[in-house]
């Protein structure tokens, strides 16, 4: 079989500097913060459908919400990078929920976020998905895609969620 010479600058194009996986890792962070925090006095909805690559995608704050949600920590786990311009971050948070009930502090929670690169820096890709794809959720003929549904938590707050499938 034959082989292929790759360039030093072709190699190097897919290695992310220690800055731009920080970048990638706070752009996570930051946005699982104010995508999850849900309330009229508090949250920004601008800020967060400006930060992401496709405006017209669905947020939690266009829903009526039985409570309000506050993120309490989110913190970045692992990065993996998918090409040379995309990394999936796991982020765990943990929320405090307030509804006519009271206040519950919920378990802490693992979602995925895509976090692209543009010509501004870091951008997100889409809406947040759990760490675990649920039941019910299939993929598509080809064995991979994008999958939408809404996430109701614990508090019967709903979310709109994608799962990206072998990607």
């Amino acid at each position: 079989p034959g082989s292929v010479v790759v360039s030093e600058a072709d190699l190097m194009a897919l290695v992310p500097s220690t800055d731009d996986l920080a970048e990638v890792r706070l752009r996570a962070e930051w946005f699982v913060a104010d995508y999850f925090t849900v309330d009229p006095d508090l949250s920004d909805p601008v800020a967060v459908r400006d930060a992401l690559a496709d405006s017209r995608l669905r947020l939690p704050h266009d829903l009526d919400q039985p409570a309000s949600s506050y993120v309490d920590f989110a913190r970045s786990g692992s990065v993996d990078q998918i090409d040379a311009q995309t990394h999936s971050v796991e982020v765990v948070m943990r929320r405090v929920v307030r509804s006519d009930a009271g206040v519950t502090r919920l378990a802490a929670e693992r979602v995925i976020v895509l976090i692209g690169f543009d010509s501004e820096g870091t951008v997100v890709l889409d809406v947040p998905g759990l760490a675990r794809i649920p039941r019910g959720l299939t993929q598509d003929a080809a064995g991979e895609g994008r999958l939408v549904a809404d996430h109701i938590d614990a508090a019967g707050m709903t979310w709109p969620m994608a799962w990206h499938v072998d990607r």
